[in-house]
């Protein structure tokens, strides 16, 4: 990256927007707000304690799955410059 990289999400009930660091939270109803978004826990350290026995997993086994077709299916909305639907929620 240049220091331009940037994600922006938009729902039905706003936007999140992530760029240069810092993340901004923008809905109809409010003015913008800027997220703490530092993680309190680590997936990498929480899978090697669950596979250890020691700990549990910060994402289930079905939320690793469903993530993965979430992004799965926004490429190819991307890729095919159309709405895919069928994503359970």
């Amino acid at each position: 990256g240049h220091g331009d990289d940037r994600i922006r999400v938009a729902g039905d009930k706003g936007i999140i927007e992530v760029k240069e660091g810092k993340t901004t939270l923008v809905t109809n109803d409010n003015p913008p707000v800027s997220i703490d978004t530092t993680p309190s826990r680590f997936f990498f350290p929480d899978f090697i304690s669950h596979i250890e026995k020691k700990g549990n997993c910060l994402l289930s086994a079905e939320d690793s799955f469903y993530s993965t077709e979430v992004v799965l299916k926004a490429r190819l909305s991307a890729d095919e410059k159309r709405t895919i639907v069928g994503i359970k929620e």
